[in-house]
């Protein structure tokens, strides 16, 4: 295991050990992971793996799933390697250390599935971080918007779909790049703190090829009015092997 981590346990005694300095992974990739539903035996590619937190939450929910997860920092990817041996997932997951960019579909061949928990915040969007691993991570220095859509378009099977959670401010930039890459909107979710508050996020899948029209899920509320957990809530930050359909 690379040096300085620090390990938490999920529901369902998933062990997650991820860089206690460094990026780390917070109720968005939860949120991400909630809401994408390939078929049980699905390829699924995860853009920006990390630790590689969702990958294995959708190995525990999906075993006949074969995903990879891309990751282009050296340490993240050595960790993710490092969590999914220690989940006993070698078999199901792998991890390779590239920018998307670089990874040609005779790697991976064509997927109905990816995954993206992207980096939210424009380049030119305030004060980069310091530490060189959270500002890949967190800001649009090596993954834009446009980036993500390109990629996800050139690595899916047509039809295929791109799950993807973006700041809610920056909803009618990416449905626009995502058009602009072939991929239609057709499921967007908003997430918000409380029923009274403005969304926070958006959940959005868009298919390769699709015909126009989107659907507007009912909105995900983190907090009831008493500020405990709503029950969806809880579910998503305390993942173990659940039907969350």
């Amino acid at each position: 295991m690379p040096d300085a981590t620090d390990d938490i346990r999920l529901r369902g005694g998933l062990h997650i050990a991820q860089p206690e300095t460094g990026y780390r992974f917070s109720i968005d990739a939860l949120i991400l992971a909630h809401h994408v539903t390939p078929a049980p035996d699905d390829r699924i590619v995860d853009i920006g793996t990390g630790c590689g937190i969702i990958p294995m939450l959708l190995s525990r929910r999906y075993p006949e799933a074969y995903i990879l997860g891309v990751e282009l920092q050296p340490e993240l990817a050595r960790i993710a390697e490092a969590n999914i041996a220690a989940n006993h997932m070698a078999g199901r997951i792998r991890v390779v250390e590239k920018n998307i960019q670089m990874v040609s579909v005779s790697e991976t061949g064509q997927v109905p599935i990816i995954t993206c928990n992207p980096p939210h915040i424009p380049k030119t969007g305030g004060r980069i971080s310091p530490n060189s691993q959270m500002a890949i991570a967190r800001q649009e220095i090596r993954m834009s918007v446009k980036t993500l859509a390109d990629s996800a378009s050139r690595l899916l099977l047509p039809k295929g779909r791109l799950f993807t959670i973006y700041p809610a401010s920056r909803l009618t930039e990416v449905l626009l790049r995502l058009r602009e890459a072939g991929l239609e909107p057709k499921h967007i979710r908003t997430i918000h703190f409380k029923s009274d508050t403005p969304a926070r996020r958006i959940v959005i899948q868009a298919v390769k090829h699709g015909q126009p029209g989107v659907e507007m899920a009912p909105p995900l509320f983190i907090h009831a009015p008493d500020g405990t957990y709503t029950p969806e809530a809880q579910a998503i930050m305390n993942p173990g092997n659940y039907d969350h359909s």
